[in-house]
């Protein structure tokens, strides 16, 4: 490959360009990232790892690869410029992608059709109503007009190999727990950018970084789901995605599930239908620090099942509305639209509850949505510390079945609320849950600063102003240790 005279080529695992008159060697200057740029030999990335480097004149992926030809042991390096992506890049381990300045994935425009026949586990062909926008060696995912019991993962992401009228092939049979569908079902033609199989658990050190992604329009219309993302990597251990913009896009920014040691750092999420970043069931240690998301239809930072020992730290979340389009599965809707919701889960693996996550240094911004800023679910040894949250219409943070957790340092303030808003509150039964130094304003129209409900609890040292009905609501069970301070006082009501 060369340009200006300058032949790109790589010497001891890094590009460099080679002067095609004198041979003489120059740097080349791989973008600023926050992190030192990967080279062959680092992050897991082995020293005789294939060096790609692929321009926006390539076929993207003839030079990278795709369903036929995963991504292994490989240092992708991707040249300034808009690059196309048609089909799901896959990925399997030891691999990164390392824009060189300003690159960028496009992303295909979305199609789905009604299913005329129905479809189940087994079958290799899919009938629709109209075929005529369908492109072979593009995924698809079958969703139920509902959305209920249907989710997209059913299909793993199966691809067309031929379309024959409206009968498309695919390369492999629907498989599924669920995975039957009916005639009046919805077929969509979309996929992730870079992705990992959707039942991989032995992936590991895929690496993403200084590349914006581009989803060409949010497409409220075009099926979400948490498969398909921007990037999707299942049960990856010690990867990362670090300095990516991704964009305008009908489904998920990130979604991570499984896997240990990961890192999501200094991302920017912007304008998509669901869920900015997902961290999913049943990871562990996964830092998220320093992203900055914005207006997104789902939850900017959403904790799925049994995620352990993650530190979620200083990111940005502004005007995510916890309510995404109703293509979305019910089930997979939240209403908190900051940070949440760290359910319990009860499938394989699963630990029981989320244990041992920090929250802390975040500025949750949800002024201009209706949606709760934090929410723990069945969580065990949390700490929410040191979080700026302002509200709209909600709650800042709330507690459902937590224990042995801590809610201090916060400030909270409600500027348009209603009855049954607050600043913390708790909806079901916790246990040994400390609410203190937390700083709480509420406004006229939300029911106060605290609620504490059937709950033990040990409330103290908050500074409270609350010109709502209640500054603050004790249950029966909870501990409640003056002092609190501000314009009102605390008074104790029966549960």
């Amino acid at each position: 490959m060369t340009e200006n005279g300058i032949e790109l080529a790589v010497e001891d695992g890094k590009v460099v360009g080679k002067h095609t008159d004198t041979g003489e060697t120059i740097p080349i200057e791989l973008g600023e990232t926050s992190a030192e740029p990967l080279t062959a030999g680092e992050s897991g990335i082995g020293p005789d790892a294939d060096i790609v480097i692929v321009s926006p004149d390539d076929d993207w992926h003839r030079a990278v690869g795709d369903e036929n030809d995963p991504v292994e042991d490989a240092l992708v390096y991707v040249l300034p410029g808009e690059h196309e992506v048609r089909r799901r890049t896959l990925v399997t381990s030891h691999c990164a992608f390392v824009g060189v300045g300003d690159a960028t994935l496009s992303y295909p425009d979305v199609h789905q059709a009604t299913l005329t026949s129905d479809v189940g586990t087994g079958d290799v062909t899919v009938e629709v109503d109209d075929a005529s926008e369908f492109e072979v060696g593009r995924g698809i995912v079958l969703f139920g007009p509902d959305r209920e019991e249907k989710a997209g993962r059913n299909t793993h992401h199966t691809h067309v190999t031929d379309i024959s009228g409206n009968a498309l092939e695919l390369n492999e049979a629907v498989r599924g727990s669920a995975a039957e569908f009916d005639e009046g079902d919805v077929c969509a033609q979309t996929h992730s950018a870079i992705a990992t199989r959707i039942d991989e658990v032995s992936s590991e050190n895929i690496h993403v970084r200084n590349l914006t992604f581009d989803g060409g329009g949010r497409d409220a219309d075009a099926p979400a789901d948490f498969t398909v993302a921007f990037t999707y990597v299942f049960g990856d251990d010690g990867g990362s995605v670090r300095d990516c913009v991704m964009r305008d896009f009908h489904s998920e920014g990130i979604s991570n599930q499984r896997g240990t040691s990961r890192e999501l750092r200094n991302n920017t999420v912007r304008n998509v239908a669901y869920n900015a970043l997902h961290v999913g069931v049943w990871s562990d240690g996964t830092e998220v620090i320093g992203n900055w998301i914005e207006d997104c239809d789902g939850t900017g930072i959403y904790i799925s099942d049994d995620t352990n020992h993650m530190t979620i730290q200083s990111n940005d979340v502004i005007d995510c509305r916890g309510s995404p389009s109703p293509e979305v599965p019910s089930a997979y809707q939240s209403a908190v639209g900051g940070i949440g919701d760290f359910d319990t889960g009860s499938g394989e693996g699963g630990s029981g509850g989320n244990h041992e996550n920090t929250v802390k240094h975040n500025h949750i911004d949800l002024t201009g949505a209706s949606a709760g800023g934090i929410e723990a679910r069945n969580t065990v040894d949390n700490r929410f510390v040191d979080n700026r949250i302002q509200i709209g219409t909600g709650y800042g943070i709330e507690a459902d079945g937590v224990s042995d957790s801590a809610i201090t340092g916060n400030k909270i303030m409600i500027e348009d609320g209603e009855p049954g808003d607050y600043c913390i509150r708790t909806a079901s039964a916790c246990e040994n849950l400390t609410i203190s130094g937390n700083t709480l304003l509420s406004d006229e129209g939300s029911s106060g600063c605290i609620r504490v409900d059937l709950s033990e609890s040990l409330v103290a040292d908050n500074a409270l102003s609350a010109p709502g009905r209640y500054p603050m609501w004790i249950g029966r069970r909870a501990r409640h240790v003056a002092t609190s301070s501000g314009t009102t006082t605390s008074r104790k009501v029966p549960a």
